[in-house]
């Protein structure tokens, strides 16, 4: 558990799977039920997740009854969000388990010598909820939104689309990328 409502699950694939940072995958969580889930990182034959249980739908059940050992069914990888192949400014704007397909593209971006041009707004409820900090070393310049107390260090008081709304931009040379709420 990253907090209370984000677990971080990592699953043992039976073969390697040709991955693109942005990427998700549909998991079987329940006999008829699956559900689509941002990829965090995928490792060799290991892939991870962020995922959240605060629904109650059949997801969180998954979330909350899977043990080690235990398998499932998933299909991936599926979908064609990515990183634009351009020098642009890029700025990230994610929400709970919203980051899960930026965490790959930072990996990206820190392995192409661009992470420079990267910036992430992460918005939450509070600082419990910030779950930046797990994830620091491949994250680029972060401003952590928290809206319903006081920040930290280089954190904004307020939703993220409050700080969005005051950001400064060229549209014609930024490129945005936006996940979660």
């Amino acid at each position: 558990a990253l907090t209370p409502s984000i677990w971080m699950l990592q699953f043992r694939l039976d073969q390697p799977v040709d991955f693109a940072p942005g990427q998700f995958a549909r998991i079987r969580v329940g006999e008829w039920e699956w559900r689509d889930y941002s990829i965090a990182a995928v490792d060799g034959l290991d892939v991870t997740f962020l995922i959240s249980n605060r629904t109650g739908g059949h997801g969180s059940d998954f979330v909350n009854a899977v043990r080690p050992g235990e398998h499932t069914k998933m299909e991936l990888p599926l979908g064609g969000y990515a990183l634009a192949k351009t020098p642009h400014r890029k700025v990230f704007i994610a929400t709970g388990t919203g980051l899960a397909p930026f965490l790959p593209m930072f990996r990206q971006l820190k392995r192409d010598g661009a992470s420079e041009t990267a910036e992430l707004y992460f918005g939450c409820r509070t600082r419990a909820e910030d779950i930046t900090a797990n994830f620091e070393d491949c994250l680029p310049r972060t401003t952590s939104c928290i809206s319903r107390e006081e920040p930290g260090t280089n954190g904004f008081k307020g939703r993220v689309t409050d700080v969005v709304a005051q950001l400064a931009f060229d549209p014609g040379t930024t490129d945005f990328y936006l996940c979660g709420s």
